[in-house]
């Protein structure tokens, strides 16, 4: 795996949150933010995003990677229906 870097933010929220569109719009409004304020990441694709209540709102970690080749972070397993 090649170099990977973390961003850690944290989304205030009152209380539980009535709209999960909301917090991912919010989410990459400053994921859009911190690409611009940080040239450095240019070369850094997103390869895994984690969230967690906090007390204050939601905090979002940010996993950056640079790699030539494409990895899969998970893969998920469906049920043959």
């Amino acid at each position: 795996m090649g170099e990977t870097r973390k961003i850690s933010l944290l989304i205030p929220s009152s209380g539980k949150l009535k709209n999960i569109s909301e917090l991912l719009l919010q989410v990459r409004l400053k994921m859009k933010e911190i690409k611009l304020n940080q040239p450095e990441l240019k070369e850094f694709s997103l390869a895994n995003v984690g969230m967690y209540r906090e007390q204050g709102g939601v905090r979002v970690n940010l996993y950056f990677s640079k790699n030539e080749e494409k990895e899969f972070v998970s893969i998920e397993e469906r049920a043959d229906i």
